[in-house]
């Protein structure tokens, strides 16, 4: 399922994968999962990606991407599949 979440913080980076975890302001919390060529930095990075994880603390005005369900049925996690924008 396609989805745009609005406002949400970092909470957490894994800086080993390029994943992160959010929170909107209701205390819900998911993960960025690193699926995306494009969101990653593990080996099936695309060369041309220009991805850099944003810092814990940042707001996003959005994030999209693909909800999944991953490593069975313990978590569900989205797979962005467009920049997340940042406030300034």
């Amino acid at each position: 399922m396609y989805v745009s979440i609005s406002n949400v913080t970092v909470t957490a980076v894994d800086a080993g994968y390029g994943s992160f975890t959010f929170m909107d302001s209701k205390g819900n919390m998911m993960k960025m999962y690193d699926g995306s060529q494009w969101y990653t930095y593990r080996g099936h990075a695309n060369s041309k990606s220009t991805y850099t994880t944003p810092p814990v603390g940042t707001v996003l005005k959005y994030i999209r991407g693909v909800i999944v369900c991953h490593q069975g049925l313990a978590r569900v996690v989205i797979i962005a599949l467009c920049h997340c924008i940042q406030d300034q």
